[in-house]
Protein backbone atom coordinates (compact mmCIF):
# COMPACT_ATOMS: atom_id res chain seq x y z
CA UNK A 1 0.00 0.00 0.00
CA UNK A 2 0.61 3.53 -0.94
CA UNK A 3 1.55 5.29 2.59
CA UNK A 4 -0.93 8.34 0.90
CA UNK A 5 2.79 10.15 -0.22
CA UNK A 6 2.89 10.24 -3.26
CA UNK A 7 5.23 11.60 -5.89
CA UNK A 8 4.72 10.74 -9.76
CA UNK A 9 3.01 7.85 -8.73
CA UNK A 10 5.59 6.36 -6.77
CA UNK A 11 5.59 6.00 -2.70
CA UNK A 12 8.50 8.60 -1.08
CA UNK A 13 8.76 5.95 1.63
CA UNK A 14 9.45 2.92 -0.30
CA UNK A 15 11.94 5.28 -2.24
CA UNK A 16 13.96 6.37 1.17
CA UNK A 17 13.42 2.85 2.62
CA UNK A 18 15.60 1.58 -0.61
CA UNK A 19 17.91 3.97 -0.15
CA UNK A 20 18.98 3.17 3.34
CA UNK A 21 19.22 -0.20 2.25
CA UNK A 22 21.22 0.43 -0.68
CA UNK A 23 23.57 2.87 1.76
CA UNK A 24 23.73 0.32 4.79
CA UNK A 25 25.38 -2.57 2.01
CA UNK A 26 27.78 -0.20 0.88
CA UNK A 27 29.14 0.32 4.51
CA UNK A 28 29.34 -3.14 5.10
CA UNK A 29 30.85 -4.17 1.81
CA UNK A 30 33.55 -1.35 2.41
CA UNK A 31 33.71 -2.36 6.12
CA UNK A 32 34.26 -5.62 5.14
CA UNK A 33 36.80 -5.30 2.36
CA UNK A 34 38.98 -3.34 5.08
CA UNK A 35 38.88 -5.65 7.54
CA UNK A 36 42.17 -7.61 6.44
CA UNK A 37 44.08 -4.44 5.99
CA UNK A 38 43.01 -3.29 9.45
CA UNK A 39 44.68 -6.53 11.03
CA UNK A 40 47.63 -5.70 9.00
CA UNK A 41 48.41 -3.03 10.08
CA UNK A 42 47.78 -3.79 13.67
CA UNK A 43 49.78 -6.85 13.94
CA UNK A 44 52.44 -4.59 12.30
CA UNK A 45 52.04 -1.85 14.57
CA UNK A 46 52.32 -5.12 17.75
CA UNK A 47 55.64 -6.00 15.95
CA UNK A 48 57.23 -2.80 15.76
CA UNK A 49 56.48 -2.39 19.57
CA UNK A 50 57.85 -5.32 20.48
CA UNK A 51 61.02 -4.98 18.78
CA UNK A 52 61.26 -1.36 20.03
CA UNK A 53 61.00 -2.57 23.67
CA UNK A 54 63.69 -5.08 23.19
CA UNK A 55 66.10 -2.50 21.83
CA UNK A 56 65.15 -0.39 24.74
CA UNK A 57 65.74 -3.49 27.02
CA UNK A 58 69.19 -3.34 25.41
CA UNK A 59 70.32 0.22 25.71
CA UNK A 60 69.27 0.67 29.13
CA UNK A 61 71.32 -2.52 30.41
CA UNK A 62 74.30 -1.89 32.65
CA UNK A 63 77.70 -2.39 31.14
CA UNK A 64 80.81 -3.92 32.16
CA UNK A 65 81.88 -1.52 35.01
CA UNK A 66 78.29 -1.46 36.69
CA UNK A 67 77.82 2.05 36.06
CA UNK A 68 74.45 3.11 33.05
CA UNK A 69 75.78 2.32 29.29
CA UNK A 70 73.47 5.52 28.85
CA UNK A 71 73.31 8.93 29.60
CA UNK A 72 71.15 10.05 32.57
CA UNK A 73 69.01 12.08 30.77
CA UNK A 74 68.54 9.86 28.14
CA UNK A 75 68.05 6.85 29.64
CA UNK A 76 65.25 8.52 31.50
CA UNK A 77 63.43 9.61 28.11
CA UNK A 78 64.38 5.82 27.16
CA UNK A 79 62.53 4.38 30.38
CA UNK A 80 59.79 6.65 29.81
CA UNK A 81 59.04 5.35 26.18
CA UNK A 82 59.60 2.02 27.51
CA UNK A 83 57.57 1.99 30.00
CA UNK A 84 54.79 3.60 27.24
CA UNK A 85 56.04 0.18 24.69
CA UNK A 86 55.21 -1.83 27.63
CA UNK A 87 51.39 -0.39 28.44
CA UNK A 88 50.55 -1.51 24.84
CA UNK A 89 52.41 -4.67 24.16
CA UNK A 90 50.30 -7.31 25.37
CA UNK A 91 51.32 -8.94 29.02
CA UNK A 92 52.81 -12.57 29.17
CA UNK A 93 50.45 -15.28 30.17
CA UNK A 94 51.50 -18.02 32.81
CA UNK A 95 54.25 -17.54 35.63
CA UNK A 96 57.05 -14.91 35.52
CA UNK A 97 60.42 -15.79 34.40
CA UNK A 98 63.00 -16.69 37.18
CA UNK A 99 66.77 -14.61 36.45
CA UNK A 100 68.47 -16.91 38.58
CA UNK A 101 71.82 -16.87 38.95
CA UNK A 102 74.43 -19.50 39.42
CA UNK A 103 75.15 -19.92 42.72
CA UNK A 104 78.30 -18.50 44.34
CA UNK A 105 78.17 -20.78 47.56
CA UNK A 106 81.94 -21.38 48.63
CA UNK A 107 82.37 -24.33 50.95
CA UNK A 108 85.07 -23.49 53.24
CA UNK A 109 88.02 -26.32 53.77
CA UNK A 110 87.89 -27.35 57.66
CA UNK A 111 87.62 -30.26 59.95
CA UNK A 112 86.88 -30.61 63.77
CA UNK A 113 89.66 -32.15 65.37
CA UNK A 114 88.24 -31.83 69.24
CA UNK A 115 85.78 -29.56 70.42
CA UNK A 116 88.28 -26.47 70.30
CA UNK A 117 90.80 -27.73 68.21
CA UNK A 118 90.37 -27.05 64.43
CA UNK A 119 92.40 -28.23 60.91
CA UNK A 120 92.30 -26.89 57.49
CA UNK A 121 92.91 -25.20 54.46
CA UNK A 122 94.62 -21.60 53.21
CA UNK A 123 91.32 -20.21 52.92
CA UNK A 124 89.64 -20.69 56.31
CA UNK A 125 92.26 -18.73 57.62
CA UNK A 126 91.46 -16.30 55.45
CA UNK A 127 88.06 -16.15 56.07
CA UNK A 128 87.37 -13.08 59.42
CA UNK A 129 83.53 -14.16 59.36
CA UNK A 130 84.20 -17.71 59.51
CA UNK A 131 86.45 -17.32 62.53
CA UNK A 132 84.40 -15.35 64.41
CA UNK A 133 81.87 -17.39 63.84
CA UNK A 134 83.84 -20.49 65.14
CA UNK A 135 85.08 -18.39 68.11
CA UNK A 136 89.05 -19.04 66.36
CA UNK A 137 91.07 -16.66 68.67
CA UNK A 138 94.23 -18.50 68.06
CA UNK A 139 96.00 -19.66 64.78
CA UNK A 140 98.86 -22.04 63.69
CA UNK A 141 100.28 -21.14 60.61
CA UNK A 142 102.08 -23.99 59.17
CA UNK A 143 103.13 -22.28 55.64
CA UNK A 144 105.57 -20.27 54.21
CA UNK A 145 103.90 -18.09 52.24
CA UNK A 146 100.70 -17.11 53.81
CA UNK A 147 100.43 -13.83 56.01
CA UNK A 148 98.58 -13.96 58.87
CA UNK A 149 96.10 -11.45 58.19
CA UNK A 150 94.30 -10.61 61.55
CA UNK A 151 96.63 -9.68 63.74
CA UNK A 152 94.92 -6.58 64.21
CA UNK A 153 91.61 -8.31 65.27
CA UNK A 154 93.03 -9.59 68.39
CA UNK A 155 94.03 -13.23 66.36
CA UNK A 156 96.81 -14.88 68.42
CA UNK A 157 99.08 -16.42 65.48
CA UNK A 158 101.91 -19.34 66.23
CA UNK A 159 104.58 -19.07 63.12
CA UNK A 160 105.52 -23.39 61.68
CA UNK A 161 107.81 -21.74 58.94
CA UNK A 162 108.64 -25.32 57.57
CA UNK A 163 108.28 -26.43 53.62
CA UNK A 164 105.48 -29.76 52.74
CA UNK A 165 109.26 -32.09 51.44
CA UNK A 166 110.34 -35.43 53.01
CA UNK A 167 113.55 -33.64 54.00
CA UNK A 168 111.86 -30.55 55.87
CA UNK A 169 112.88 -30.97 59.79
CA UNK A 170 109.67 -30.35 61.42
CA UNK A 171 110.32 -31.56 64.78
CA UNK A 172 111.52 -28.74 66.39
CA UNK A 173 108.58 -27.16 66.30
CA UNK A 174 106.24 -30.18 67.70
CA UNK A 175 107.00 -28.68 71.17
CA UNK A 176 105.92 -24.89 70.92
CA UNK A 177 103.01 -25.18 68.74
CA UNK A 178 101.62 -28.21 71.28
CA UNK A 179 102.17 -25.35 73.79
CA UNK A 180 100.50 -22.39 72.20
CA UNK A 181 97.50 -25.19 71.07
CA UNK A 182 97.10 -26.22 75.33
CA UNK A 183 97.29 -22.32 76.07
CA UNK A 184 94.76 -21.51 73.62
CA UNK A 185 92.03 -24.49 74.87
CA UNK A 186 93.25 -23.37 78.60
CA UNK A 187 92.03 -19.67 78.03
CA UNK A 188 89.22 -21.32 76.39
CA UNK A 189 89.27 -20.42 72.74
CA UNK A 190 89.65 -22.20 69.74
CA UNK A 191 92.56 -22.83 67.40
CA UNK A 192 92.95 -23.19 63.87
CA UNK A 193 96.11 -25.39 62.43
CA UNK A 194 96.28 -24.84 58.70
CA UNK A 195 98.58 -25.30 56.12
CA UNK A 196 97.98 -25.11 52.35
CA UNK A 197 95.65 -28.05 52.12
CA UNK A 198 95.03 -28.99 55.54
CA UNK A 199 97.05 -32.61 54.72
CA UNK A 200 100.19 -32.90 55.62
CA UNK A 201 101.81 -30.70 57.47
CA UNK A 202 99.83 -28.43 59.54
CA UNK A 203 98.08 -32.55 60.51
CA UNK A 204 101.27 -33.83 61.42
CA UNK A 205 101.39 -30.41 64.27
CA UNK A 206 98.05 -31.68 65.81
CA UNK A 207 99.29 -35.27 65.86
CA UNK A 208 102.10 -34.13 67.79
CA UNK A 209 99.80 -32.43 69.81
CA UNK A 210 97.64 -35.31 70.91
CA UNK A 211 100.54 -37.37 71.72
CA UNK A 212 102.15 -34.82 73.71
CA UNK A 213 98.78 -33.32 75.89
CA UNK A 214 96.50 -36.36 75.78
CA UNK A 215 98.66 -38.94 75.74
CA UNK A 216 97.49 -40.79 72.80
CA UNK A 217 100.35 -42.91 70.78
CA UNK A 218 101.07 -41.87 67.17
CA UNK A 219 98.09 -45.08 65.70
CA UNK A 220 95.64 -43.62 68.02
CA UNK A 221 96.22 -39.43 67.59
CA UNK A 222 96.75 -40.80 63.89
CA UNK A 223 93.55 -42.37 63.61
CA UNK A 224 91.37 -39.66 65.55
CA UNK A 225 92.68 -37.54 63.28
CA UNK A 226 91.83 -38.66 59.65
CA UNK A 227 88.73 -40.44 61.01
CA UNK A 228 87.38 -36.41 61.55
CA UNK A 229 89.81 -35.46 58.23
CA UNK A 230 89.89 -38.30 55.37
CA UNK A 231 92.45 -36.23 53.21
CA UNK A 232 95.18 -36.15 56.40
CA UNK A 233 98.30 -37.44 55.17
CA UNK A 234 101.85 -36.72 56.72
CA UNK A 235 104.29 -37.20 54.15
CA UNK A 236 106.92 -39.88 55.10
CA UNK A 237 109.73 -37.73 56.30
CA UNK A 238 107.14 -35.99 58.91
CA UNK A 239 105.99 -39.45 59.76
CA UNK A 240 109.20 -40.86 60.29
CA UNK A 241 109.54 -37.50 62.83
CA UNK A 242 105.87 -38.50 64.47
CA UNK A 243 107.63 -42.30 64.77
CA UNK A 244 110.88 -40.57 66.60
CA UNK A 245 108.53 -38.35 68.98
CA UNK A 246 106.46 -41.75 69.90
CA UNK A 247 109.51 -43.50 71.04
CA UNK A 248 110.62 -40.23 72.90
CA UNK A 249 107.32 -39.89 74.95
CA UNK A 250 106.36 -43.68 75.34
CA UNK A 251 109.30 -45.46 74.46
CA UNK A 252 106.67 -47.64 71.69
CA UNK A 253 106.21 -47.80 67.73
CA UNK A 254 102.73 -48.50 66.89
CA UNK A 255 103.08 -47.48 63.08
CA UNK A 256 105.01 -49.25 60.97
CA UNK A 257 107.27 -46.46 58.55
CA UNK A 258 107.76 -48.87 55.33
CA UNK A 259 103.89 -50.07 55.19
CA UNK A 260 102.95 -45.97 55.58
CA UNK A 261 104.97 -44.94 52.79
CA UNK A 262 102.84 -48.33 50.68
CA UNK A 263 99.42 -46.65 51.67
CA UNK A 264 98.78 -48.81 54.33
CA UNK A 265 98.25 -47.13 57.22
CA UNK A 266 96.37 -49.61 60.10
CA UNK A 267 95.09 -48.68 63.14
CA UNK A 268 95.50 -51.73 65.70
Amino acid sequence: RDCGSCVGGRCACKVLVSCWYFLCVLLWEGMASDTPSRLNELDEDLKDRRQRTSTLDSNISMDDSGEQGIEASEGNDLLREKNEVDECVPKRKGPPRLNRLPSLSVQLDISEILDYLYLGAKAVSEDCDTLQNLGIGYIVNCTLESPNLFIDQGIEYHQVSVDDKVSANIAPFFCPAAEFIENARQKSSKVLVHCTMGMSRSSTVVIAYLMQYHGMNLATAMHLTKEKRAMVSPNSGFMAQLIDLEKNLFGTVTVDLEQYKKGRFVHP
